[in-house]
Parts: C-alpha cells; sequence; structure tokens
C-alpha cells in the first residue's frame, strides 16, 4: 500500500513502514524520510518547531551487527502477534521479547503496545 505526503507543492511518497528521522543519515534510505527535507520543500514555509515523541520506546543497539536468520525473525514475529491476539501486548513478557529483538537486530514495531514514536513538526508559511 502506497500512501502520498502531500501539501502546497509537496508530492512525495512513502511505503507503509518507511521510517521518518528528524535529521541525520539512515542505515536504510531507501525507506528513510527526513522530516526536514519533506518540510523544505514545502514553498515559502518556515519550520517553527520539530519534536519527537518516543515514550516508551525502547532504543537499545543490537549485540549483534549482522541480520539473523529469517527463521529467527520469524518466531519472533509470529510469537509477538499471537501475543497480540491473546491481549498481552506490554506484559512483562511481551517488553522481554522486544528487548530480546532489540538485541538481536530483529525489526520489532514497538508500537503495538503502549510505545510512541511520532514526530511533530509545526511550519508557518511566509507571508
Amino acid at each position: 500500500m502506497i500512501r502520498q505526503l502531500h501539501g502546497d507543492g509537496i508530492h512525495r511518497f512513502a511505503r507503509i513502514g518507511s521510517m521518518f528521522r528528524v535529521d541525520g543519515v539512515s542505515k536504510h534510505p531507501e525507506v528513510s524520510v527526513n522530516i526536514k527535507d519533506l518540510i523544505g520543500q514545502l514553498p515559502d514555509a518556515k519550520i517553527i518547531s520539530i519534536e519527537r515523541h518516543d515514550r516508551n520506546y525502547c532504543y537499545w543497539k543490537p549485540l549483534i551487527p549482522f541480520r539473523p536468520p529469517k527463521r529467527v525473525r520469524g518466531a519472533l514475529f509470529r510469537l509477538r502477534h499471537w501475543l497480540l491476539r491473546k491481549d498481552l501486548i506490554d506484559s512483562a513478557f511481551d517488553r522481554l521479547l522486544v528487548r530480546v529483538a532489540r538485541l538481536t537486530n530483529v525489526p520489532t514495531d514497538q508500537t503495538l503496545g503502549d510505545a510512541q514514536a511520532q514526530i511533530e513538526f509545526v511550519a508557518q508559511k511566509k507571508l
């Protein structure tokens, strides 16, 4: 599924599952969108503020630098979605599973639970 991000001249497409960042360079440039660059495409726009809201988000760095085997990624994915169906997201076991996934470099949607991952920006059009 493709979602169009637009407004006052911006016509940029981002796939569902894209990552958004405030600044810097991403290890995944094909799916990562820099918010400042996106806002910069607005004609006559001035950035007033940009804030990252990341309450309960785990930023632990992986202990292994390589991608784990597909079987491991699949097992953690299936286990996490089983917890979701059983309404056990954010349980102690789920929080442990998220941290194990982070440490073993397995992608995990932390926002299934109470983790917040959003970027808020305010831009003003110059008159």
